[in-house]
């Protein structure tokens, strides 16, 4: 009978040991069982280092079950030469126990294969619900800024199909989004929620398109009034008061008030030019031609009706007009 013996080519490692494959376990059983996902994201966030060590470890098991495994088939093949020799009796105690702590040794490393494959999952499962995070910031912005403007501006804007309709159709979107979200576990919602985010801004434009249109019904009439009485006497001496006046209020009307002190400016600022103007809103339609003229030179004797005369006989409304002679 010929006895051979190979020597294991797998050097073993001080650094591998049993108490940091426990701390890497203990790791890893931490995150599998933490139900906030925030929390999840945030151990996940730092686990590189852990992930390295497990793989590590693994490769390591990995190596030795691979040789072990050489050794094992050499082990049989000589088994079979020695049972054909000396017959077929139990192995010896030594070898079934070598035998059940290789299983044990490969069940364990199938344990801790599955176990980073479950670790992986979480991983992207946190990355994907950082990103519907992200979006969801978003949504919550527009939505405060949409949600101001329509408390701010229903009473004087057509906002019924704005918070009749659109406003419901999104909602519903939103629902749907947290339906997939929470029961399909469809943790990855960043389109749903842009294309949400897209809707409430447009409606947030469409907003401030009408008070725009609003503003400008209400304080260019005044603005054309003001062109043409500003040479007026009474008027000249408050000409920077008036000029300040339409700057704040043109002001107002590009951009869209986001809080009620911005209104109460708006509706002081036009209030008080109305009352500087009061006197002036009621023009005769003559009057108003006739200074429109006058404005660009093109004014002549024909335009001096009765009613025209008659208004620069008020005050001292003639003295602003001089008669030429075209040359």
């Amino acid at each position: 009978m010929k006895q051979s013996q190979k020597s294991y080519k797998l050097e073993p490692k001080p650094s591998l040991n049993a108490s940091r494959l426990s701390k890497i376990k203990s790791t890893f059983d931490t995150v599998v069982k933490e139900q906030n996902y925030q929390r999840v994201a945030l151990r996940l966030s730092t686990i590189g280092p852990t992930m390295k060590d497990a793989q590590e470890h693994l490769q390591y098991f990995q190596n030795f079950q691979e040789e072990v495994s050489k050794h094992v088939s050499q082990s049989q093949q000589s088994l079979i030469g020695l049972r054909a020799e000396v017959g077929t009796a139990p192995l010896p105690p030594l070898a079934e126990k070598a035998y059940e702590m290789i299983v044990e040794l490969a069940q364990r490393a199938c344990r801790q294969l599955d176990e980073i494959d479950t670790l992986e999952i979480a991983k992207k499962e946190a990355n994907d619900i950082n990103a519907t995070l992200k979006e969801l910031a978003d949504v919550k912005r527009t939505v405060i800024e949409l949600n101001e403007l329509c408390l701010l501006l229903s009473d004087r804007l057509p906002l019924r199909e704005i918070q009749g309709v659109e406003i419901p159709k999104i909602l519903k979107s939103v629902k749907d989004s947290h339906t997939k979200f929470t029961h399909e576990r469809e943790r990855r919602q960043v389109q749903a929620l842009r294309d949400i985010t897209s809707r409430l801004q447009t409606l947030v434009l469409k907003i401030e398109g009408l008070w725009r249109e609003h503003a400008k019904s209400l304080v260019n009439p005044h603005f054309d009034l003001l062109e043409l009485v500003r040479i007026l006497p009474e008027l000249r001496e408050h000409e920077a008061l008036l000029n300040g006046l339409k700057a704040r209020l043109q002001h107002h009307a590009a951009i869209p008030p986001r809080v009620p002190a911005e209104l109460v400016d708006f509706d002081e600022k036009f209030a008080q030019l109305r009352l500087r103007l009061a006197n002036l809103e009621n023009l005769h339609p003559e009057v108003k031609s006739f200074l429109r003229k006058a404005y660009t030179h093109q004014a002549t004797i024909a335009d001096l009706t009765d009613e025209v005369i008659r208004w620069c006989r008020q005050g001292e409304h003639a003295k602003v007009f001089r008669i030429d002679f075209v040359s």
